[in-house]
């Protein structure tokens, strides 16, 4: 009955905290991508989760998918379990999506802690301090959720206290605390705190546990042991305990703990001892031949670049850190073709080929935080160093999950993979634990958490992973496809840039319908036609979040139809006239990326004020010189900050070269929506001319934060090198025409780089702009994919052929899906654009077969359609019925015969029959005759006899002759 009440409780909770769910979905943008990035890998476990009645509302069983060989007690836990602090990782993600039900429960038992029998935190006065005195409120190792009507499955139920997760509940109380502002999430945090300063030792660590719980050793081992990895989850618990609470108990017991953990350091083995024990006398630290891989994931960071213990200089300090990763990566990582991590052992005493997802996914932020504080240093190089290493473990580690068969939406790790990705069940880790055997761990969803660059030890997640703005990748950006009425690219770029620029902002978030910003946008006008440049800046000024939320001397100016330039973002039309002078498409890219990287302040920038939540703005772009064209620039690749000084002289632009773009485009979906261009084939293709009736025709144009002092910096365009190797890789011979020229050239000629087309291609990430391998979407798309067959296109409108190169993997009867495609040049094999899609498809929905197929029906339904023409027309005269039959017929089979023996060919150009490069047409060439086929099943033209067999009725004298054959 008690858990009964306690579920009506949390139902009644539950539902006054839901109803504040869609401002969770406002949270910053760590968070979001966070929520974005988890929901998959939490899923499984959330679906299958206990319901608020049952007293365990949302709380789920850490383990799925049982795969047999386990004892009974063994099996209970399987089935039964809740791991406390695998509940941490499944709430923490939930949070942003404005679910708080675990929390909630917690909260509800914080509330009956006068119970001896509270399941989920220990009062039942049975264990106890050094001196005897009752030590409660740990939270409990395991929760049995389910099967609690099993006669006396309490005496075999593990009962031990877990202070590593009570410091992990410290940080999701607090998340919950900062997020919802709900005084009750942080008293449950302090709760935890406080059961962790009674374990706190003289010389600083933290006990493992306090005595009297069930060890085989004895009801003292756990007092008698200090866990490294766990002193180092406290000291995060203990420094958000003081950011919260300003209680100054918690910032001295942080800084005594960081005492103890120095101590623990051996700069000699560069490593941290793991644990210490108490042989009672005194403390003896465990040796090297016992290495956990998550104490060094887990290491003090912020300690170990500032504190002279680990090293008298600065540069002493960062090489001991370099040391201590290169000393466990030797010792405990999986590499891979590329010489980087791909998964981590889970101690050096381990032995056997697999790992855990977890325990690498923590170091994977191990290397995310070395980067972030080099980011914060002006280390570029050693930034760019650790980047690295986490986007190539992140991207390693995506090959452990698989989707379970009962639910297509998820995606599962086991506990253990072996390095062949198969479950690693019922083996040591080599830390005094062995795996369990099932398909499905919810630890393993820790990997949400390093792949969004979300740090769980610290509130909000950190600063995420740190853009070097020299490269800059806007991914949160969403995506819309451009939706009726009014079907325009500009309105769905505007909802792109509009509902980004809300993302993190604290009005209560709800995304803008392109519906509403069209009829902004065109007002007074009639809604008709596309949107133009002052259309679209229009509607950017006026739905920016930050006119309402900033108040001060400019709200005068709130008023303005495109919004109040003095507050937030402040958009205009950026116009560049090629015809003024012979740099204005170098000018027009320059300050696409300088505006880019300005960092937009709430107000007042000359005055150094916060930031608003999406400081760095995407542009709207129309291509092809078309305002039917709308794309969103939402990042991209220089080889220099475009805006190094943004408080001081945000004018000032270096000079730079730029690479390439990141884009969106919202007239298509799958390939060809997110994209990334090189520079020059930005200028080839995409970035030309506008072709109006208003003040911009003839001229490129932008729609972004304002230049309002236009820069005088060169830039220069990355110009393509010829690579023979890309095109044999994919299987074709390079053209002799021009070989030699192109030889000289990529030797002597350009940049003064290394001419790749010397190299061996081995993956697709040889063939591509190394900028591109910092998309962590992208390199997701292309991970593990086979090489389809490449396709030839030829361009109509200039010599630009290219050749398609999908990537993807069979999927049974479904065949070949692609997940990214690579556009090379078809002459000299240079990489020209890629695009991907996290939901792999039919590459080109019509082959060649399959456009062969459509024309032969329309010339077939032609035939007939005429045929029942003739009849009703000539059913009165019989001699000149069966001419025109006769005739028909007789033009149908030539018809036929010519396209047996047609000439078929992709083509493309720039808003010909085709939107994008991705969706080339095929054109048919019969004896004259001539078809188009799109992408989207269209043939053009729509055969007809009718003109053919008037002019043949017009003329007499042929149709006798024709009718004496």
């Amino acid at each position: 009955m008690r858990y009964i009440k306690i579920g009506i409780a949390l139902l009644i909770l539950s539902a006054f905290v839901f109803q504040g769910a869609p401002e969770a979905l406002a949270d910053g943008s760590v968070r979001s991508r966070l929520y974005q990035t988890g929901l998959a890998y939490i899923k499984y476990f959330q679906d299958r989760a206990m319901d608020q009645a049952s007293g365990f509302g949302g709380l789920t069983r850490s383990y799925q998918l049982y795969l047999g060989g386990h004892s009974p007690a063994d099996i209970a836990l399987i089935e039964n379990g809740a791991i406390s602090y695998d509940q941490t990782i499944i709430g923490r993600i939930s949070l942003s999506g404005g679910r708080t039900d675990i929390l909630d429960t917690y909260v509800a038992y914080f509330n009956q802690l006068s119970d001896g029998n509270n399941p989920l935190i220990n009062a039942n006065n049975n264990y106890y301090d050094g001196s005897q005195n009752v030590l409660n409120y740990g939270p409990y190792r395991a929760i049995r959720i389910d099967g609690r009507d099993v006669p006396g499955w309490w005496n075999s139920w593990d009962w031990g206290i877990d202070t590593g997760a009570a410091a992990t509940l410290v940080m999701y109380a607090l998340d919950g605390y900062d997020f919802f502002q709900r005084v009750e999430y942080r008293d449950l945090g302090v709760l935890f705190g406080d059961y962790i300063l009674r374990l706190q030792d003289a010389d600083g660590g933290i006990r493992y546990g306090p005595r009297g719980m069930f060890h085989v050793n004895g009801p003292d081992f756990f007092w008698n042991l200090k866990s490294t990895e766990q002193n180092e989850r406290i000291l995060c618990a203990l420094d958000a305990l003081y950011e919260a609470t300003a209680d100054i108990r918690y910032s001295q017991a942080a800084d005594a703990v960081k005492g103890w953990l120095k101590q623990m350091y051996d700069a000699n083995v560069h490593l941290f001892h793991t644990a210490a024990t108490y042989n009672g006398s005194q403390w003896v630290k465990r040796g090297f031949d016992y290495v956990a891989t998550d104490v060094t994931a887990l290491a003090p960071l912020e300690t170990m670049f500032n504190d002279a213990y680990f090293g008298v200089t600065e540069t002493a300090r960062q090489g001991e850190v370099d040391a201590m990763f290169a000393a466990i990566e030797q010792r405990a990582a999986f590499l891979d073709q590329d010489n980087m991590p791909k998964l981590f052992r889970f101690s050096l005493s381990q032995t056997g080929d697999y790992g855990s997802v977890e325990w690498s996914s923590q170091m994977a932020l191990g290397y995310l935080r070395a980067a972030q504080i080099h980011d914060q240093l002006g280390n570029t190089t050693k930034k760019r160093e650790y980047l690295n290493k986490y986007n190539a473990l992140v991207n390693n580690l995506d090959q452990f999950f698989f989707t379970p068969s009962d639910d297509p939406d998820s995606q599962v790790a086991p506990y253990a993979s072996f390095i062949d990705g198969s479950v690693a069940g019922g083996v040591p880790t080599g830390t005094g634990y062995y795996t369990f055997n099932c398909q499905a761990a919810l630890a393993s969803a820790f990997y949400a958490f390093a792949k969004a660059g979300y740090d769980p030890g610290k509130v909000g997640g950190g600063v995420g992973v740190p853009q070097d703005n020299s490269v800059l990748n806007l991914e949160s950006v969403p995506w819309y496809p451009a939706s009726p009425p009014y079907d325009s690219s500009g309105a769905a770029v505007a909802q792109m840039i509009i509902n980004f620029m809300r993302l993190g902002s604290s009005i209560p978030y709800s995304e803008l319908s392109q519906e509403m910003i069209y009829e902004y946008a065109k007002d007074p006008n009639p809604y008709s036609g596309e949107l133009k440049a002052n259309e679209v800046d229009k509607a950017l000024g006026h739905f920016d979040p930050y006119d309402s939320l900033v108040t001060g001397w400019a709200d005068i100016y709130d008023a303005w139809s495109d919004g109040n330039p003095y507050q937030g973002y402040n958009f205009t039309v950026n116009a560049y006239d090629p015809n003024s002078g012979q740099d204005a498409i170098n000018e027009y890219m320059r300050d696409i990326c300088h505006w880019m990287a300005y960092p937009v302040n709430k107000e007042d920038w000359w005055r150094g004020g916060e930031l608003v939540a999406q400081p760095n703005t995407p542009a709207a772009v129309p291509i092809y010189g078309n305002y039917g064209s709308w794309v969103t620039i939402k990042g991209y690749a220089a080889s220099a900050d475009p805006c190094p000084e943004p408080r001081t002289n945000p004018f000032y632009t270096p000079d730079f070269t730029v690479y390439g773009f990141w884009v969106k485009d919202p007239r298509l979906n799958g390939i060809g929506n997110d994209t990334y261009k090189t520079a020059a084939e930005c200028v080839s293709t995409y970035f030309k001319p506008l072709v109006s009736t208003d003040l911009y025709n003839g001229k490129y144009i932008q729609v972004a934060e304002p230049p309002l002092v236009r820069s005088r910096a060169n830039i220069r365009i990355k110009r393509p090198r010829a690579d023979m190797a890309n095109l044999r890789f994919i299987g074709i011979e390079p053209p002799q025409r021009n070989y030699f020229r192109r030889l000289f050239d990529g030797i002597f000629g350009g940049d003064g780089e290394s001419p790749e087309f010397l190299k061996d291609k081995h993956n697709w990430s040889d063939l591509v702009d190394q900028h591109l391998l910092s998309d962590q979407g992208a390199v997701a798309a292309f991970k593990d994919t086979e090489r389809g067959d490449p396709l030839f296109v030829r361009r109509t409108d200039n010599q630009d052929d290219y050749y398609l190169v999908p990537f993807g993997k069979k999927r049974g009867w479904r065949g070949f899906l692609t997940s990214g495609v690579i556009i090379l040049d078809a002459e000299d094999g240079h990489f020209r654009e890629a695009s991907w899609t996290g939901s792999p498809e039919v590459f080109l929905p019509f082959s060649e077969r399959q456009a062969f197929q459509m024309v032969r029906r329309n010339i077939t339904s032609s035939f007939f359609n005429q045929l029942r023409r003739i009849s009703y027309f000539y059913r009165s005269q019989r001699l000149f019925y069966y001419s025109p039959v006769r005739i028909l017929y007789y033009n149908y089979l030539r018809l036929l015969s010519y396209l047996s023996n047609a000439e078929m060919e992709l083509r493309w150009q720039p808003d010909s029959y085709s939107i994008s490069a991705y969706r080339p047409y095929w054109q048919i060439n019969a004896n004259g005759y001539q078809w188009h086929v799109t992408q989207d099943g269209q043939v053009i033209p729509q055969f007809s006899y009718g003109v053919m067999l008037a002019r043949m009725n017009a003329n007499r004298r042929y149709m006798q002759r024709f009718l004496r054959r």
